[in-house]
């Protein structure tokens, strides 16, 4: 390996091609977000289309949910006088 010979990490890392120097980053940042945006809407579209399907059926009414509930927590719900 070229480092045990007396050369800097740097020669090493130009050698096997790495570059070094400034980019200018701002084209790469400004398409991934695009991407991300993209993706993102993909998948807003699959959640809509997922939930279209599936039509929302409650489970119980609402006094069953508040026996349920009574019972659970053993609580006695206050009466009109």
């Amino acid at each position: 390996m070229d480092l045990c010979r007396g050369h800097s990490p740097n020669e090493f890392l130009k050698k096997v091609g790495v570059g070094f120097g400034a980019r200018d980053m701002t084209h790469d940042g400004s398409h991934e977000a695009k991407q991300a945006v993209v993706e993102k809407s993909k998948l807003e579209e699959k959640a809509v289309a997922a939930s279209r399907m599936k039509p929302a059926v409650p489970t119980e009414t609402f006094a069953e949910s508040a026996w349920a509930f009574r019972v659970r927590t053993r609580r006695r719900f206050p009466t009109a006088r």
